[in-house]
C-alpha cells in the first residue's frame, strides 16, 4: 500500500509523525513524506524518504501570531468557538490565514505528485491544509495526525458545527476542494487525562520516547535539581532562561528534534512555552512542567497539565520574575512529581505505533 505522509514544518510537526511513518515502512508499505524543501533534510535524517514540494512558504513566523489576555479565552474554547469574542476570533483567523498561505505554496507540487503516485491513504499533520485538500481532490481516505495538544482543533472549519474560516474557504475554492472535508480518523498521541472531549474518531498511539533505563529517568536531589529549558521556533527564550535563573539551579537547554532516537534527557523540571512535542516528551519521562504560553493553543496545553497537577501555567503577560520563581519552586515539590509520574504511566500504556498500521490499512481498503 502507498501511504503519503505530509507536514509543513520540521521538527515540531514532523517528528510526532515519524514513529508511525517508520512503523508503516517496517510493515512493508511504501511510505513517502511530502514537505517544503527546507524540511527535506530532517525527513532524511529520520530514516524516511522526502518529497520536496513547493517553495519555502512566505508566511509570517509562528511567533508573530499572538493571543489575547487569558480571560478572553474560556478554558474549553475549542468546544464552543461561537462563544469567543471578536478579539479571539481575529487571532484564530490569523492562525488559519498563516496555514492557508503555507498550503498554497505547497499545493501545486503536492497535488501534481499525488496524482502521479496515487497513494491509497494520506496521513497529514492536522495543521497542514495541503494534505487535506489533496486527499479530497484525489478521493482517498485521510487521517489527521496530532502533535500532542489536548484539543482536536478544527480551526479552518470553524470548529464543531462552525463555518469555514474565510482564508480556508478561499483556498478550497481556488483548488476546487470541499471546505467541509474532514478526516476519517484523528491519530492522537495526547493521553486521555489531558484531552478535551470530541465526537471525532481517534486512534491513540505512543509517540514520545520513554526512558530506556533507570539511569535515564529524571533525578533530583534536594541540594541541586537540574532544570531543562525547551527551545523551539517562537519560544520566548529570554523569559524561559529568566525562569531557570530564578530557581538558582543548573539548567540545560534542550532543542528539537526529540523522538525515539533522541529522548529527553533527565531533569527535575521542564520549562517551555506549551509545545506539543516537548509536552509529550516531558510527560513520558514523568517530568513536571512550567508552561509559559504565548498563544491560545499553548495556553490550553498549560491549563490541562495544571488541572491534573503535573504543571503550572503562566501566560506570558503574567510571567514576572516573582511568579516564575514561585511556580518553579512549587513544581520541584513531591506532589507535582507524583502527578507527573502518573501521567507517564498513562502514556506508557498507549498503543505502540505498529499496532495502528493494520487499522490504517483497513481505512485505506
Amino acid at each position: 500500500m502507498r501511504i503519503l505522509f505530509t507536514t509543513w514544518s520540521a521538527p515540531a510537526h514532523l517528528h510526532p509523525m515519524v514513529p508511525l511513518a517508520r512503523a508503516c515502512q517496517d510493515a512493508g508499505h511504501e511510505v513517502l513524506l511530502a514537505v517544503p524543501p527546507g524540511c527535506a533534510a530532517a525527513v532524511t535524517a529520520a530514516g524516511l524518504t522526502p518529497v520536496p514540494v513547493g517553495a519555502e512558504p512566505a508566511a509570517p513566523p509562528i511567533g508573530a501570531v499572538r493571543g489575547l489576555p487569558e480571560d478572553s479565552w474560556p478554558a474549553d474554547w475549542p468546544l464552543r468557538p461561537a462563544a469567543l469574542g471578536p478579539g479571539p476570533r481575529r487571532v484564530l483567523d490569523a492562525l488559519v490565514g498563516r496555514q492557508a498561505a503555507i498550503a498554497e505554496a505547497m499545493l501545486p507540487d503536492l497535488l501534481g505528485f499525488a496524482r502521479h503516485w496515487r497513494p491509497a491513504l494520506v496521513v497529514s499533520d492536522a495543521s497542514t491544509y495541503a494534505g487535506t485538500l489533496v486527499a479530497d481532490l484525489l478521493g482517498v481516505p485521510l487521517a489527521h495526525h496530532q502533535w500532542g495538544g489536548p484539543a482536536v482543533l478544527e480551526l479552518e472549519r470553524g470548529g464543531p458545527g462552525g463555518q469555514p474560516r474565510p482564508a480556508y474557504q478561499a483556498l478550497c475554492e481556488r483548488f476546487g476542494a470541499n471546505p467541509r472535508r474532514a478526516p476519517q480518523v484523528w491519530i492522537d498521541p495526547c493521553p486521555p487525562s489531558l484531552r478535551l472531549p470530541s465526537p471525532v474518531r481517534r486512534l491513540a498511539l505512543r509517540t514520545a520516547a520513554a526512558p530506556r533505563t533507570t539511569a535515564d529517568r529524571p533525578t533530583r536531589t534536594d541540594q541541586q535539581p537540574r532544570v531543562l529549558i525547551g527551545l523551539e521556533d517562537g519560544a520566548p527564550v529570554d523569559l524561559l532562561r529568566l525562569a531557570a535563573d530564578q530557581l538558582a539551579v543548573p539548567y540545560r537547554e534542550v532543542t528539537l528534534p526529540l523522538g525515539p532516537d533522541r529522548p529527553l534527557p533527565g531533569g527535575a523540571l521542564l520549562i517551555h512555552h506549551g509545545s506539543g512535542i516537548l509536552t509529550m516528551a516531558a510527560a513520558a519521562h514523568g517530568i513536571p512542567q512550567l508552561v509559559v504560553s504565548l498563544r491560545p493553543e499553548q495556553a490550553l496545553t498549560g491549563d490541562r497539565l495544571a488541572a491534573i497537577g503535573a504543571a503550572r501555567h503562566l501566560p506570558r503577560a503574567a510571567a514576572g520574575a516573582a511568579e516564575l520563581r514561585t511556580a518553579g519552586l512549587a513544581l520541584l515539590a513531591d506532589p507535582a512529581r507524583a502527578a507527573a509520574r502518573r501521567l507517564a504511566a498513562e502514556i506508557a500504556a498507549l498503543p505502540d505505533p505498529a499496532a495502528l498500521v493494520p487499522r490504517l490499512a483497513e481505512l485505506a481498503d
